[in-house]
């Protein structure tokens, strides 16, 4: 365990600052995802008017996210990033001060394209800055766990900020979606300017690769030479044999004339430099070097992205409305609802951390049945009607629970990918995870509406059952095999 903490620290300058630039991206994101719910319902609208503007909001993401993915590769990831965070920002301080439902929707817009950018380019630029697939593990857990522990601080400001400046009615949250948009127009700038740039990254990884390349040169070189002192060896003593055979029988030995050559040397010239199955033993360069991009999704993009869609569904049917459901749930007051989930946030942190231990310590088969199971079951019990004690303590083990099987399913997702297919699959893991995620909110606004709080919990616990199914039957394979070295297509 010891030295699975120091592995997990031991990161390369990129990274590092990467992740410390995400403290301010958790802090703004709790303000605005605390707020924004409840901003929206002070100001008249209904929880299914609310999740029509977040599901057009999440197809505005899903429909953006292939052109986004494509422009990263011309402009770089780095530049994407950073814009998208302005971008939030703005549509942030758009929601705070619109009045009208067309202004939402526009704030909303400018929120999704935002994001767009951001999803399709963070993971590729924390690879970019990894040196290598043990590292990206750690970092990618690492972001999330940076992430989800100061969502959890924004979330608790959030939930005091209003109270502390004194604010009260219908606008009582708009001072809250203002501090969000300025942490975020900070971090923005601070990622535009403090980051290393890509090519920075890309020389130091290819670098190592490199190195990486030349021991397994070497390596092959040797294990060639021995082969062919073998083969050599073998070939002298077959002569010997041959040449006791030609003093027997002169005229008669058709074994000679196939062992030695026209002059009567062994003939071992063909097999000079060749494996036994007749090919190179030293190649000339890599023949399984990667493309620098993919044109066209291979079968393993394709059924990734299916388990991406599963999984949105699986998430959005709980996350988006998570504030509400709880208030409505535990019938408690802003401020304690906002405690809650700043604790929440502390699991979700704890989960990040461990992810990649329980992965090196369960291995991928194992570590993804507990989960997948272990959060079904919490899902099904917080469908029961509870007490708010047991309610909130089964909340917080869901939080935890759910950010380690999420990232268990992002990291691995995106490892078990060539470099050549990573930008298409984010494009692509956005889109449909924005098709899940986009009907699935719209439909849970109409449950809340309804009264029915806790239907999501119910269809939850099926879906991570489905995608369980799913994974068994076709993500674990193509995730075993890249623990084995190699990638499919």
């Amino acid at each position: 365990m010891g030295s699975y903490w120091r592995q997990l620290f031991d990161l390369s300058t990129g990274v590092r600052r990467f992740l410390s630039s995400e403290a301010l991206y958790g802090i703004g994101m709790g303000l605005y995802t605390l707020a924004l719910n409840y901003h929206l319902l002070a100001l008249g609208m209904s929880e299914a008017a609310v999740g029509a503007v977040a599901s057009a909001g999440i197809l505005t993401m899903g429909a953006l996210a292939i052109p986004v993915s494509v422009l990263a590769g011309r402009t770089g990831r780095k530049p994407l990033l950073a814009g998208g965070v302005l971008l939030v920002s703005g549509g942030i301080l758009l929601y705070a001060y619109g009045k009208s439902l067309p202004e939402f929707y526009a704030a909303q817009l400018l929120v999704s394209v935002g994001l767009a950018c951001i999803e399709t380019t963070e993971v590729q630029l924390l690879f970019g800055y990894s040196r290598n697939r043990r590292e990206e593990t750690a970092a990618f857990s690492l972001m999330f766990a940076v992430f989800t522990i100061f969502i959890g601080a924004g979330t608790l400001l959030g939930g005091f900020i209003p109270e502390w400046l004194g604010a009260d009615g219908e606008l009582r949250y708009r001072p809250v979606l203002v501090c969000a948009s300025v942490v975020l127009l900070a971090l923005g700038c601070l990622r535009a300017f403090w980051l290393p740039s890509e090519k920075h990254a890309k020389s130091a990884v290819s670098e190592i690769a490199a190195a990486k390349e030349a021991i397994a040169r070497e390596a092959a070189a040797k294990e060639a030479i021995a082969r062919e002192a073998a083969e050599v060896a073998e070939a002298a003593e077959a002569a010997k044999v041959a040449e006791a055979a030609v003093i027997r029988e002169p005229e008669s030995n058709e074994s000679t004339a196939r062992r030695l050559g026209v002059d009567g040397t062994p003939y071992v010239s063909e097999t000079r430099g060749k494996s036994r199955n007749g090919a190179n033993a030293v190649p000339l360069k890599a023949t399984n070097a990667p493309k620098s991009v993919a044109s066209w999704p291979s079968r393993t993009v394709w059924k990734l992205a299916i388990y991406t869609l599963i999984s949105g569904i699986s998430f959005a049917l709980i996350g988006g409305f998570l504030n509400v459901i709880a208030k409505e749930r535990l019938q408690w007051d802003d401020g304690m609802v906002s405690i809650l989930l700043s604790v929440n946030g502390a699991f979700m942190f704890i989960g990040s951390l461990l992810t990649p231990w329980m992965l090196e310590r369960y291995g991928v088969k194992r570590a993804f049945r507990f989960m997948y199971l272990g959060n079904a079951l919490i899902a099904f019990v917080l469908a029961l009607q509870l007490p708010a004690a047991a309610f909130a303590v089964l909340l917080l083990l869901r939080g935890g629970g759910f950010t380690m099987l999420s990232n268990m399913i992002d990291s691995r997702s995106m490892s078990a990918l060539p470099e050549r297919d990573r930008n298409l699959y984010a494009g692509m893991r956005s889109v449909f995870r924005s098709a899940g995620a986009a009907g699935t909110t719209f439909a849970v606004g109409f449950m809340l509406t309804a009264g029915y709080y806790s239907l999501p919990f119910l269809i939850a616990g099926l879906m991570l059952l489905i995608g369980y199914g799913y994974f068994g039957r076709y993500v674990q394979p193509l995730m075993q095999e890249t623990e084995m070295g190699g990638h499919t297509r």
